[in-house]
């Protein structure tokens, strides 16, 4: 319940930077155009993702897709899947004419198959895990202005449930739960959702002056 009361701490900051930000106009055009981009580590985590990113008036719609199970990690028998991530990036600070701080309100998702083992009947048992969270991000942003290269990177924190646990990992999100292993399975979860994230992109199209 504690988490859940400091969700709105959270907005409210967010939004007086915000505010702060849109007063300053620190969002020059040089910063806007469609990004195309990739998680380059992500497989780090057992899934591989990218999406794209496309100015919306003063700030950043970024939307991220792609598929789990499928990298150099095996949590505990969780196979393929879909993962999606999308938020709104607000300006804070503008470092330089092409970096800013954001903060960027968030939701993600995740689905995937599970293997466990039930000590009650002493075998294997397959579920399908769904799990979400809502998230705040704060993160920094770089364009190159020779080269168009782009490179995101940021911290998420939020909140997050899943229809059973093990949830710990959700290849978008990290899942912390109080309940036992065994129990996870047998009913939904819900806690403090935690994750990071670093992207690489081109800039591929600049939005026109006015």
């Amino acid at each position: 319940m504690e988490k859940i009361c400091l969700l709105p701490l959270f907005l409210t900051i967010m939004i007086i930077n915000h505010t702060i930000a849109q007063e300053k106009g620190i969002y020059p055009d040089t910063l806007k155009g469609i990004i195309l981009k990739i998680e380059p580590l992500s497989f780090l985590f057992d899934h591989l993702s990218g999406g794209i990113e496309v100015p919306v008036g003063k700030n950043f719609l970024d939307i991220n897709i792609g598929a789990s199970g499928l990298g150099v990690a095996n949590y505990y028998n969780q196979t393929g899947g879909f993962v999606m991530k999308a938020g709104l990036k607000l300006p804070i600070v503008m470092r330089s004419p092409f970096s800013i701080l954001y903060l960027m309100p968030e939701v993600a998702y995740s689905t995937y198959k599970k293997t466990y083992y039930d000590p009650a009947t002493y075998t294997d048992k397959r579920k399908t895990i769904n799990a979400n969270a809502i998230m705040l991000c704060l993160g920094y942003r770089h364009i190159s202005p020779g080269s168009k290269f782009y490179y995101d990177g940021g911290v998420d924190l939020g909140i997050g449930w899943a229809n059973y646990g093990e949830a710990y990992n959700n290849y978008n999100f990290n899942l912390f739960s109080s309940r036992d292993n065994y129990n996870n399975m047998k009913s939904s979860i819900s806690g403090a959702a935690l994750s990071c994230h670093f992207a690489v992109g081109f800039l591929l199209k600049k939005k026109p002056a006015k």
